[in-house]
């Protein structure tokens, strides 16, 4: 017998409908979500060619043998305008160069990645960058034939480079 008095509630007005759609509708948003972000923010591959990259790795040391045989030191002060003066020193016998290359690269993001030309003034070298973010930094200075670099976390203010014959001596930490 059917009681007239309790008619069946419509099936939207069920919690335990909307307790098993929840976690579909939920998985939902959260992929459309993350399908947005990932369009919205492409970062791209720190290195297109690995493997190019890899079989240079023996020429990128023999330019820092070379910056050792040479006694290069480096000091580097940035402010926040972004002007930049570098201080280098070498042996007595080697002559530095009118025009250094000096470049500020990412760890992780590719198109923060910066490179200028750093004119020779007196016994500093000058020249200019855009602001940088925070983050994990390798800087480069590249002569002719040799190279110094050190890797910097956070803000860039004050680095100092030298050529250390510990480099080879150790397996190289990312």
């Amino acid at each position: 017998m059917v009681n007239k008095e309790t008619a069946p509630r419509p099936w939207y007005k069920e919690f335990y409908v909307w307790m098993i759609l929840f976690f579909p509708f939920s998985a939902m948003v959260v992929g459309f979500t993350m399908l947005r972000i990932s369009l919205v923010t492409f970062d791209g591959l720190v290195v297109d060619d690995y493997y190019k990259r890899g079989l240079e790795i023996n020429r990128s040391f023999e330019r820092d043998k070379t910056a050792l045989k040479y006694g290069l030191e480096g000091y580097l002060q940035a402010n926040t305008n972004g002007a930049l003066r570098l201080f280098l020193k070498s042996k007595e016998t080697y002559p530095l160069p009118s025009q250094l290359k000096i470049s500020f690269l990412h760890r992780t993001r590719k198109g923060f990645d910066q490179s200028i030309t750093l004119q020779r003034q007196a016994d500093v070298y000058v020249g200019n960058i855009a602001p940088l973010i925070d983050g994990l930094w390798e800087i480069m200075i590249e002569g002719q034939d040799w190279r110094l670099d050190s890797i910097v976390n956070g803000k860039i203010s004050e680095v100092k480079f030298f050529a250390s014959e510990d480099l080879y001596k150790t397996t190289p930490q990312i």
